[in-house]
């Protein structure tokens, strides 16, 4: 990560109205418009209260450690010397650039980009990156009221000195930074790969027991606990971060999400009450190492949601037989040559079969199917009776009104 390529910056300027002369460097893509101080006066004094303090580099290098390992535990977690190995280094280029009066150079800003992208794979935040330099500004501002005291130079000089060391801390932060950020993004995409194909395998059940038991123990999931696996299609909404807030939205804790054949797919801790008018399957509760008969319910039944044009979540509850129906084609195709086929294809068959699925879905209450129509109830019986003349099917025995249900729903899903 230490090779990546810089993103290109635009052109930074930091510049302070008391100064009198400019000077502009361009390093590594990173353009800086620096006004340094140009008082020939106070050069030599400037220039002997820097080498000072850079003769106590290691003194002050230490306590800048040892306060940021007391104040973040981030730095803490670090050994001494693994956090003063970057500290020291960056300190005495700091100094000299000051001493020298100029911009950071390139290989000032290279040192600064590995040092933000190591900081970025320790694990520390650039937050606490950046306290860290505040502590260190602190120190050496009390380096510098220490040696002017000691060595009666004027407020001037010191001033001038630490207005000139903040225009570099500004044009450091902006190198450091750059390299901190695109570590942390790397980083971010590796572990949602990692996340998403975690998903995939605990979906697709190739993941074993002992795998999921390891994995889930890295990602805080209760081993134990109770899990539903769903998947929508990613058309049917923005992005997956809407999904994410829905389900968040509604109390879950834990939702954890992958995409399978371009669609949305992932589990989510149970019992999962969902408000949305997408198409969405949701597979019965169970443990982790279910979740792969989980989601394949979860894709039947989005799969019947589209067939039979269903809006929201739709779990087993809800659509009962149907999905059954989607996902025995066979049994449907057979059912169809007994119970519909007989009846013809033209609007007279299409009325007579539309009848009996109404009459079947209202518990073949003749009253209630007139009433459904706006026809005569004995209209209903005779579109009944000639329904079971021609395909000789008594719908009074459950099993045969079973079989018709199956062969019509079956042909609506097939149309």
């Amino acid at each position: 990560m230490t090779g990546s390529t810089a993103t290109p910056w635009t052109s930074c300027r930091i510049s302070r109205p008391r100064f009198v002369s400019n000077s502009k460097t361009e390093i590594e893509g990173l353009s800086f418009m620096t006004d340094f101080p140009a008082f020939p006066a106070s050069a030599s004094a400037r220039h002997h209260v820097v080498s000072r303090i850079r003769a106590g580099i290691p003194e002050v290098t230490g306590r800048i450690v040892s306060e940021a390992r007391a104040q973040m535990p981030s730095y803490a977690a670090l050994s001494h010397a693994a956090v003063t190995t970057y500290a020291a280094t960056l300190i005495e280029r700091m100094l000299a650039a000051l001493s020298e009066e100029r911009d950071l150079n390139d290989d000032d800003c290279r040192e600064l980009r590995e040092y933000g992208e190591a900081r970025a794979q320790q694990g520390i935040s650039l937050v606490d990156v950046q306290h860290g330099w505040r502590i260190a500004l602190r120190s050496f501002r009390a380096a510098l009221v220490a040696d002017g005291r000691a060595h009666q130079v004027s407020d001037d000089v010191l001033l001038e000195l630490s207005h000139a060391m903040l225009d570099l801390v500004d044009q450091a932060a902006l190198v450091y930074g750059q390299g901190h950020r695109e570590v942390e993004l790397e980083i971010a995409r590796l572990d949602n790969q990692v996340r998403a194909e975690f998903v995939r395998r605990v979906l697709h059940g190739t993941l074993g027991p002992a795998g999921i038991r390891v994995q889930a123990h890295q990602y805080g999931l209760d081993i134990d606990g109770s899990y539903q696996a769903f998947r929508t299609r990613s058309e049917s909404r923005d992005s997956d971060t809407e999904l994410l807030q829905l389900l968040r939205s509604d109390g879950l804790k834990v939702v954890f999400t992958t995409t399978i054949d371009d669609d949305i797919a992932g589990f989510t801790s149970a019992p999962a009450t969902l408000r949305t008018e997408a198409p969405l399957g949701l597979g019965p509760a169970c443990r982790l190492e279910d979740l792969g008969r989980s989601f394949r319910l979860a894709s039947r039944l989005l799969l019947t949601a589209d067939i039979f044009d269903l809006q929201g979540p739709t779990e087993l509850t809800r659509v009962g037989l149907l999905a059954a129906v989607v996902g025995d084609a066979d049994i449907g195709a057979e059912l169809v040559k007994h119970y519909v086929e007989p009846v013809g294809t033209g609007s007279a068959a299409r009325t007579i079969v539309d009848t009996v699925e109404r009459h079947l879905d209202t518990g073949m209450h003749i009253e209630t199917t007139a009433e459904l129509l706006v026809v005569h109830p004995n209209t209903i019986r005779y579109r009944i009776s000639r329904f079971e003349e021609l395909t000789d099917a008594d719908l009074r025995s459950p099993v045969t009104a079973a079989r018709v249900w199956w062969a019509i729903k079956h042909q609506r899903a097939t149309r």
